[in-house]
């Protein structure tokens, strides 16, 4: 017998180590199946950074827009301004992403926003902010935004297989709602000790990092793009169709209109609240808007390791309800610190009612309507609020703050109960996947 070894013989692996193991399983179950994949994880990691910056400039606009003015009219005018500048840019931005390469849209806009903190942020240094000059910047601001929105939620589903989508969207969801607890605070720290013209630098430079990260990621899987032979409004008006002729999307929209209009709206008026009720100052308004971040996050982590659809519809009319209730609380409490835990439970019934809408409605449609989709949705999330800041701040300089936000609970509370004849259809879309 030949005492040499067999050289052909394949040699035992291993035995897996338990780190291994324990790596291994985490990247099997829930939000580790999106994170094992690189350029995903990548883009979730730095886009966490740069919307901690973005929560930091909300929080510096509204501080800035409430020293120079003191109105609550005012506050709901900055945040109309960049409603009515999502509602125009975010549509046309839906198509452009359909029609061209999504990651290549991702680096430019992010690109336009980064120049735009550094505006606003040396308008705010050199001393020259005026209200007037505020409502130009934010609009500014608010163009560069819509054009962002749509491309992020369009190419995050092409950074992952189909079959991780949703795990995807829980990552994105948690990291965002994350940012959200953590951005007022640092935003809280930066007016306090710095000065507010810094949370834009602070911004600024979690933009530059961003857009270095994005030099280096790619798509994994690419969806049909629209063909260009049609106009822009051709596509625009056929993304709309699309949703309205759609007997369980339209509805579903409506669901985050009114999630939008009357239960996010309180994020745009938190300075007036913190500091027009309470007297808390900066610190307040951090306390405040940190307090709904950990609501959020834990309802966003909730959503993200629950992996199916089924029963999202009936998770979604019942936190609109029990949003609704809790809102009146907020509107009523007695010192800053109900505010705060008000606001947590807020954060928390408004983000579970939102991701478990937004899993269904990515989960349906097709991936060549994406991006006009997605785009109507943006419209929605982020003008929604703004508009319905706007009705309450001029509402709240007659009225009062307190009235302004029970009187829109009680308008939200009756139409819920047509959206709720509706959740037949709602629950179609538990069970609908598109490619």
């Amino acid at each position: 017998m030949d005492p040499r070894p067999d050289s052909s013989a394949t040699l035992p692996e291993p035995a897996p180590t338990r780190w291994r193991r324990l790596l291994r399983f985490a990247g099997s179950r829930g939000m580790g199946r999106a994170l094992r994949h690189r350029q995903f994880s990548l883009f979730a990691t730095f886009g966490w950074i740069s919307t901690i910056g973005y929560w930091v400039q909300r929080l510096g606009i509204q501080w800035l827009a409430w020293e120079l003015t003191g109105s609550y009219a005012w506050l709901g005018i900055i945040a109309l301004a960049e409603a009515l500048t999502l509602v125009i840019v975010m549509p046309l931005a839906g198509v452009v992403v359909d029609r061209v390469d999504r990651l290549w849209m991702a680096r430019l806009t992010r690109f336009g926003e980064m120049l735009c903190s550094v505006v606003i942020a040396t308008v705010v240094l050199s001393g020259s902010a005026t209200p007037e000059r505020l409502v130009v910047l934010v609009i500014m601001a608010g163009a560069a935004q819509g054009m962002w929105s749509p491309a992020r939620m369009a190419l995050m589903p092409n950074l992952v297989p189909r079959a991780d989508l949703t795990a995807a969207l829980g990552v994105g969801a948690t990291l965002f709602h994350l940012s959200h607890f953590v951005g007022p605070m640092v935003a809280g720290l930066i007016i306090t000790r710095f000065g507010v013209g810094y949370a834009f630098v602070f911004n600024a430079t979690t933009f530059a990092l961003f857009l270095g990260m994005l030099a280096f990621i790619r798509e994994v899987r690419q969806e049909q793009r629209t063909h260009v032979s049609t106009g822009y409004l051709t596509d625009i008006s056929d993304g709309l169709r699309f949703v309205l002729g759609h007997p369980a999307i339209a509805p579903l929209m409506a669901a985050g209109a009114l999630l939008s209009l009357f239960l996010r709206s309180y994020r745009e008026l938190l300075a007036g609240y913190a500091d027009g009720l309470f007297g808390a100052g900066a610190s307040g308004l951090a306390a405040v808007a940190s307090g709904s971040g950990i609501g959020a996050l834990t309802a966003a982590l909730m959503i993200a390791t629950y992996a199916r659809t089924r029963g999202l519809s009936t998770a979604l009319l019942l936190a609109m309800a029990l949003n609704g209730v809790m809102q009146i609380g907020f509107a009523l409490a007695p010192s800053i610190e109900v505010a705060v835990a008000a606001a947590a439970g807020l954060g928390f019934l408004v983000t579970l009612g939102g991701m478990s809408a937004q899993v269904l409605l990515q989960n349906a449609i097709p991936g060549e309507k994406r991006g006009r989709v997605m785009s109507l949705w943006g419209v929605q999330f982020f003008a929604g609020p703004s508009i319905g800041a706007w009705v309450t701040g001029t509402a709240a300089n007659s009225f009062g703050l307190r009235a302004a936000i029970v009187a829109g609970t009680l308008v939200f509370f009756v139409a819920l109960v047509v959206l709720v004849a509706k959740r037949g259809r709602l629950r179609t879309l538990e069970t609908v996947t598109a490619d």
